[in-house]
């Protein structure tokens, strides 16, 4: 099973996508393709059972972080998970970067679109401003042009 993730590699699309239900689904087709392989296997029950192995190994390489002098034994499931672990780790680092890069396009496109929409908005808040003025500044000439009339006819 481990050969078989590791050349598919599940891992490397996003979680809960189509594509990545289509690898662990290849991945059973292949097993169970296998004439030694007698019972059946599905999809979910390989994902649990990559899942159950993936953090026991976790688990156990932390053991051996912490502790020291001691020898320890591995075997050719050892080390398949933990290349595993280790591209499981690098692609999901590639994800996150991916999902990052594109949130930062939204949030800029979103931003752009703010400032179009403010700009059209002082636009045409301004041209209304403009025509107010001059309307306000208009009927102040025309007042007092008829004003000074009046002094005039006056004296």
């Amino acid at each position: 099973m481990c050969r078989e993730v590791l050349v598919e590699e599940p891992y490397c699309f996003k979680m809960r996508s189509t594509k990545r239900g289509q690898a662990w689904e290849s991945i059973a087709e292949n097993l169970n393709a296998m004439p030694s392989l007698k019972p059946r296997v599905t999809a979910r029950s390989l994902r649990d059972r990559y899942n159950l192995l993936t953090k026991r190994m976790q688990a156990k390489l932390k053991m051996e972080e912490k502790s020291t002098g001691i020898d320890v034994e591995t075997s050719e499931l050892d080390v398949l998970l933990e290349e595993i672990l280790e591209k499981e780790k690098a692609a999901k680092e590639k994800i996150e970067s991916n999902d990052g890069n594109k949130r930062k396009i939204i949030e800029n496109d979103k931003t752009a679109a703010k400032d179009m929409r403010r700009s059209k908005r002082w636009n045409v808040w301004g041209k209304l401003l403009k025509e107010r003025k001059e309307a306000m500044t208009q009927k102040l000439q025309k007042r007092r042009f008829a004003g000074a009339q009046q002094m005039l006819l006056s004296i």
